[in-house]
């Protein structure tokens, strides 16, 4: 399967509603959607989970379009290695402790 870029994704996720209607249902910024079209800028992390969110989508499946993680870092995880305390974590140090993998995550 072509590698999706994050543009080419939310076009896909929105059926290409303009960047105001994705404003709208997202609660983002236009100007950081016109960004992210331009390619001049990549997504923060909790502005693609909103999206998928505001869209119905999958979180991970937005965070691989958007690059921050691989498709092969989908796989299934192990649940006892998110059993840390994540309040007030952000989500690239919960992709992080996702990706380091449960020997890393035990303890921490």
């Amino acid at each position: 399967m072509p590698e999706m870029t994050w543009w080419r994704y939310v076009v896909t996720v929105t059926g290409e509603a303009t960047q105001k209607d994705i404003a709208a249902a997202t609660g983002i910024d236009q100007s950081s959607i016109s960004r992210w079209q331009r390619g001049a800028s990549t997504p923060r992390a909790e502005a693609v989970v909103a999206f998928a969110r505001a869209y119905k989508r999958s979180p991970v499946e937005a965070l691989v379009a958007a690059g921050y993680l691989s498709s092969s870092e989908i796989g299934m995880v192990d649940l006892t290695a998110l059993t840390v305390d994540l309040g007030g974590a952000s989500i690239e140090s919960v992709a992080s402790k996702v990706r380091a993998g449960p020997a890393e995550n035990l303890g921490t």
